[in-house]
């Protein structure tokens, strides 16, 4: 979950749920759409589907995206892109590290659901065939999103105004994205191949 208040009273919160990641071929996602992809080719992806639940609690509507959403280059995670099932149809992420998910314009208090799909590069290879929980859960590591409401831009870590927190949110260095198979305990670290210890977490609440 992401809770955010900003300055001006608007306030939002994002809930997301991952479906057990599956091969390419096993998704729920439209496939002609999948398979035009970036990430998805060569097939030896795995793909996890993701449901977003956008709520506006303040008083006026507002517009909200989700950026700089993709892998934690912190961690040696998967190369991720996604698909996202907008109106007008299934339309794939440029593969970036600031790959931006429109939730579009959301009513207050009126529950705003979408759908995506996070592809997972490369994730079956010749000498693991059918990754196990427990590595899906050491490489599918996205970082938290950025979330912009009515104007406004919200980062974690760098902004008081944003909370997160959830059964695949976990704290090693800092937060991050656990999106498919087992949650770790610890994380290897990118840039020295430590074992990082992570605890997981929950969503604090914003008082008044």
């Amino acid at each position: 979950m992401i809770t955010v208040k900003g300055q001006g009273g608007d306030r939002a919160q994002v809930l997301g749920h991952f479906d057990r990641a599956t091969t390419l071929g096993g998704s729920d996602a439209d496939q002609e759409a999948l398979a035009s992809c970036s990430g998805a080719a060569g097939g030896r992806a795995m793909v996890a589907r993701l449901d977003l639940r956008t709520t506006v609690t303040s008083s006026l509507a507002a517009h909200v995206e989700l950026s700089d959403f993709n892998r934690d280059a912190g961690y040696p995670a998967y190369a991720t892109e996604f698909l996202m099932n907008y109106s007008e149809g299934p339309e794939c992420g440029d593969g970036g590290l600031s790959q931006v998910v429109d939730l579009g314009e959301v009513e207050p208090n009126t529950p705003h659901d979408f759908t995506m799909w996070v592809i997972f590069e490369d994730a079956i290879s010749p000498n693991d065939p059918s990754p196990s929980a427990a590595t899906l859960g050491q490489h599918s590591v996205l970082r938290i999103p950025t979330l912009l409401l009515g104007g406004d831009s919200f980062t974690y870590g760098a902004d008081p105004d944003i909370r997160v927190g959830g059964p695949r949110v976990i704290a090693c260095v800092g937060k991050t994205i656990v999106a498919a198979g087992t949650v770790p305990e610890q994380l290897a670290s990118s840039g020295t191949g430590d074992s990082l210890p992570c605890r997981s977490t929950v969503t604090p609440k914003f008082s008044g």
